[in-house]
């Protein structure tokens, strides 16, 4: 259950998700407390708790995406995307679904992450 602080106005403290006051510097621990139930609430403490992990780094590009070409005279070689066919492919494979599918994790992990700081953001009363 989440606890209120005494003699606060939480409608004047509140953030607009959370119904508690917000951090104010002196009352930490009640907070702490709420942030502790609000966040599994919304399957997020694994992130704040580092219990839930980034997932690999993947290369920006799947490998397989690209071709290299090694001139024949000492030149730099290059790397252009495959085409046609040969593209086709490489997006079918199972390697190429697995690498999508890691990649997905992360954007799921990055936006998971980047609600997780709003929510403390707007948790805490910043004063000047």
């Amino acid at each position: 259950m989440l606890r209120q602080v005494m003699g606060s106005d939480v409608s004047e403290s509140t953030s607009e998700t959370l119904q508690f006051a917000k951090f104010n510097g002196m009352n930490y621990h009640v907070w702490a407390d709420n942030m502790k139930a609000a966040l599994p609430a919304k399957s997020l403490w694994g992130l704040v708790s580092g219990r839930e992990h980034y997932p690999p780094v993947l290369p920006s590009d799947y490998p397989a995406l690209m071709t290299t070409t090694c001139p024949s005279d000492g030149s730099t070689s290059t790397s252009v995307r495959k085409e046609g066919q040969e593209l086709m492919d490489v997006l079918q494979s199972s390697g190429y679904k697995a690498w999508e599918q890691a990649n997905d994790k992360i954007e799921q992990w990055l936006n998971r992450n980047d609600a997780a700081m709003g929510l403390i953001h707007n948790a805490i009363k910043f004063t000047q």
